[in-house]
């Protein structure tokens, strides 16, 4: 058995067959004096300098494939002539660990090689939110969202309420829908802040120019009623037969639609509202820019309990259940609540800032920078929406999203 001499890792080398590499790291021989040979039958014999000179830099010309790896990097390899020229190079399955053998000059025995292109496509990660729909129309961001009669209303910050006709098959297109109707140019002469229906045939709409309207939900609305505050309204929701409204002065008015006046206010919130929800009878939870969440009911003239964990402003709360609901906010967190401890149960942080949420079964969807999906507290999946508003549409199990970038899209969830 022949002694070979030293890799670039400063080892001895031994073998019974020609070996041009480093059994430790496949890197090249520092030199090719003194490299015996032997065959199969052990008959060794010595062969020349010039021979032996020659013999590696034909081996290591651009036309062969050799490992070149040192010690310290046993990561890298060039396997693209093997890729390129598979038929000129064959190669046998072995542990790496074993030293690189050549049998004759035209043929290598090498570590097997990993398929890059099919590697390539194992690693794509798996779509979950996928935009099939894209409206345009609007001119500034869209604020809010409203399901009604398969259609979808969205109101803006260019003062105007469009509607679309919400499709009842999928039917992938990133291009203008051709059934784009404006329902009013100007349903109002400030930013509208909220869309909300308050029967199936009518709507109602809360704006920074200190008015709700009601609206007769037709292609061409028919303004019905001018409900007037003293500041600006932020939002909206419906409370049997009357509606909550709040204001930039931080007051939460009800609202009685029969006689057309305010029967209750509130004002334990030091900063405007930003969310109501109803939650069942009588109560409704409010979110606020103060970081807050209270729980009211009506027939009293105070808060029932404070919520009082978030940082930032709150955003939304959607409620779950008779006993738990969901709040987001601008500290970048999602937050479900036990509402008879006042207690948050888990915590979500979204690593972004938070303006809008909804939820189905275990999953919750979240709108800001990025759409993201949620489940049972895992984090699945995410597509750049930057979303200012969103609802889930239950009956084609996609999302509504309304954008900052004055677009609408719908989302198909692949789950």
């Amino acid at each position: 058995m022949s002694i070979l001499p030293p890799c670039l890792c400063n080892r001895p080398q031994k073998s019974t067959w020609l070996k041009l590499q480093c059994s430790n790291c496949l890197g090249i021989l520092k030199d090719s004096e003194n490299i015996n040979c032997s065959s199969q039958a052990s008959v060794h014999f010595a062969l020349s300098d010039t021979f032996s000179k020659s013999l590696i830099e034909y081996l290591s010309s651009g036309n062969k494939f050799i490992h070149k790896r040192s010690c310290t990097d046993k990561t890298q390899q060039s396997s693209s002539n093997i890729l390129k020229n598979p038929e000129k190079t064959k190669y046998l399955l072995r542990n790496p660990s074993e030293p690189l053998l050549i049998h004759k000059p035209n043929q290598l025995s090498a570590p097997a090689l990993i398929n890059l292109k099919s590697n390539k496509s194992n690693n794509k990660k798996k779509e979950y939110l996928k935009r099939e729909i894209l409206y345009t129309g609007h001119t500034n961001s869209i604020n809010s969202i409203e399901i009604l009669d398969n259609k979808i209303w969205t109101a803006g910050a260019d003062y105007k309420i469009f509607y679309w006709d919400l499709p009842q098959n999928s039917i992938s297109s990133t291009k203008p829908d051709n059934h784009l109707q404006i329902s009013s140019n100007f349903a109002h002469s400030r930013n509208i802040t909220c869309i909300t229906s308050l029967n199936p045939e009518t709507l109602l709409t809360s704006s920074i120019d200190k008015t709700v309207k009601s609206w007769k939900a037709t292609k061409k609305l028919k303004l019905k009623t001018i409900y007037k505050h003293k500041s600006g309204v932020k939002s909206l929701s419906i409370l049997n037969k009357n509606f909550i409204s709040s204001t930039n002065d931080s007051k939460i008015h009800i609202w009685d639609l029969a006689y057309n006046s305010s029967t209750l206010s509130y004002s334990e919130h030091l900063k405007p509202v930003l969310s109501i929800e109803n939650f069942k009878y009588n109560t409704f939870l409010t979110g606020s820019e103060d970081s807050s969440i209270k729980l009211w009911d009506s027939r009293t003239v105070h808060s029932i309990s404070s919520f009082n964990s978030h940082f930032d402003a709150v955003t939304k709360v959607k409620i779950i259940d008779q006993y738990t609901f969901l709040s987001s906010s601008k500290d970048m967190t999602v937050r479900t609540w036990d509402i008879r401890t006042s207690q948050t149960i888990s915590l979500l942080n979204s690593k972004q800032e938070i303006f809008s949420l909804d939820y189905f079964k275990d999953f919750i969807i979240i709108g800001g920078e990025k759409l993201q999906l949620w489940s049972k507290g895992v984090f699945i999946g995410e597509n750049s929406a930057r979303a200012k508003c969103l609802k889930y549409i239950q009956s084609n199990h996609s999302v509504v999203v309304g954008s900052f970038d004055n677009s609408v899209s719908i989302y198909k969830l692949l789950i």
